[in-house]
């Protein structure tokens, strides 16, 4: 029975291995099969789905398409100046159209950057910033954290892959949705979708050297849905003696009012630290932490406003640059931040985070099916 199965798999891998290098073969592959694992996209075959052999990522297509990319909304206190807490105006919204690629499911893990580090010889980071990578990232189920951008696409040249651009990576967050605020819709995160400041958050802003009360204070300043007089009461309280303890004590109030930048006090996400990659719900292509726990490298230089003069097809940001784009929310900043247009920079050379990762992308087009495993049974 057990040689059978085998078989039978086997059978499969080559059915679908022969669709994909012949397409006019594919009426051989069993329609349950084809629907499972294939697709057409760009009038061209492609698996839905695949494993990479090198470092055994798991990877979704994400498939050809245009989109409305950027915020007209976000940080509206961007529009007076450049020198507002919001210096990074997701704007103007464009479209943009892409190619079809694949991405990782998960960020890199840090076991599987361990295994990188000890084919290239390249060390790996345990502490930076005064932390250790121990207190917020225990497991090689984690993200990697403490790696520059170079590092980062070192690892995805040495893996076959590369970095995603900034568009790609704002197209695969949306996960098919079209004008919506997170990876799973507009409502604000609960505590189910995703690894943000919560509560929980505290402690871990103190251990990392981040001062809670002006945290809390830009949230209160930058909210939009606060009038004068609540805005006043607030940043009053932050900045008493005892002022977070206070708000975390009322929290089951503060929920009655319903503010984003007040969940910060009543949500529990279930971590205070960074949380295992796919902890929570996938998007709608299949991908995890699309928003919250760690923020991730893209390959783009970043440029304020790139967004006025990009490209329509395939962009790839600026040709240079000082600063390389971040994208995506973190464990460490409130519901508002973990929006999907939300981008930041930091420098690719020395800027390596206790809250910065990355994932890779193959373009479709250069699937070297050579480097497939299989495609998985599992999202």
């Amino acid at each position: 029975m057990i040689f059978n199965r085998v078989q039978l798999f086997l059978a499969r891998i080559l059915l679908i291995l022969f669709c994909l290098i012949m397409p006019t073969s594919c009426d051989l592959v069993p329609d349950a099969v084809k629907e499972q694992y294939l697709t057409q996209n760009e009038g061209k075959i492609r698996p839905l789905k695949l494993v990479w052999k090198k470092d055994q990522s798991k990877m979704k297509l994400i498939p050809s398409g245009s989109f409305q990319m950027g915020d007209a909304n976000l940080y509206p206190e961007a529009m007076l100046g450049e020198e507002q807490s919001g210096e990074k105006p997701p704007r103007p919204v464009h479209t943009v159209e892409l190619s079809a690629f694949y991405m990782d499911t998960n960020e890199v893990t840090i076991g599987q950057y361990k295994k990188f580090a000890e084919a290239t010889g390249r060390p790996i980071r345990t502490s930076g910033q005064g932390v250790e990578m121990s207190r917020l990232a225990p497991s090689d189920n984690h993200p990697i954290i403490f790696v520059t951008w170079y590092e980062a696409a070192a690892y995805a040249e040495w893996v076959g892959k590369r970095l995603p651009t900034e568009a790609e990576w704002e197209y695969a967050a949306r996960g098919g949705l079209v004008g919506k605020r997170y990876p799973w819709g507009n409502d604000s995160p609960d505590g189910s979708q995703c690894n943000f400041g919560d509560r929980n958050m505290f402690p871990i802003l103190e251990y990392v050297g981040y001062d809670p009360v002006y945290m809390v204070r830009n949230q209160v300043l930058r909210s939009s849905e606060v009038d004068e007089d609540q805005r006043t009461f607030l940043l009053n309280l932050v900045d008493s003696p005892e002022g977070i303890e206070t708000l975390l004590f009322n929290g089951e109030n503060l929920r009655q009012l319903g503010y984003d930048q007040l969940r910060t006090f009543y949500i529990d996400d279930g971590h205070s630290t960074l949380a295992p990659v796919g902890s929570y719900l996938p998007n709608g292509y299949g991908l995890y932490d699309m928003a919250g726990n760690a923020i991730e490298w893209v390959s783009d230089w970043y440029q304020r406003d790139y967004y006025a003069s990009s490209p329509v097809n395939n962009p790839k940001g600026p040709e240079n640059g000082t600063y390389k784009v971040i994208r995506g929310g973190l464990y460490l900043l409130g519901a508002v931040e973990q929006h999907v247009a939300r981008r930041d920079f930091r420098r690719p050379d020395t800027d390596m985070s206790y809250a910065i990762s990355f994932r890779c992308v193959i373009t479709a087009d250069n699937l070297i099916l050579s480097e497939i495993v299989a495609e998985p049974k599992e999202n």
